[in-house]
């Protein structure tokens, strides 16, 4: 077995314990500089869990998909955030999480 081989184990078993511990876990290199990307200009979260902001309905399902296979929590925006949504998007946009916005 090489030396790379000797690392390897159950791929589940690995991400059950990233995920323990708050560990993301990337499958490329592309993945890698995108969440880097992500990370280094988002700052720290005021609380957990994500908003997801789309002009599609198809990929904010997609990506609510992807935090509850990963366990982050969608929290509702509150009423003040609400009001600014339902102002700034067509009323055929959703003002909850995840916010769609088809374009006009």
């Amino acid at each position: 077995m090489s030396h790379t081989g000797s690392l390897a184990g159950a791929d589940a078993a690995y991400r059950a314990a990233f995920r323990r511990h708050g560990i993301i876990a990337v499958d490329n290199l592309e993945q890698v500089y995108e969440t880097a990307a992500f990370l280094a200009k988002a700052g720290k979260p005021k609380a957990p869990g994500v908003a997801i902001l789309t002009s599609s309905g198809g990929a904010g399902v997609i990506a609510a998909d992807k935090a509850e296979k990963y366990n982050v929590a969608l929290p509702q925006p509150g009423a003040a955030a609400v009001a600014v949504l339902k102002a700034t998007i067509p009323e055929f946009g959703a003002a909850r999480n995840p916010a769609t916005s088809p374009p006009r």
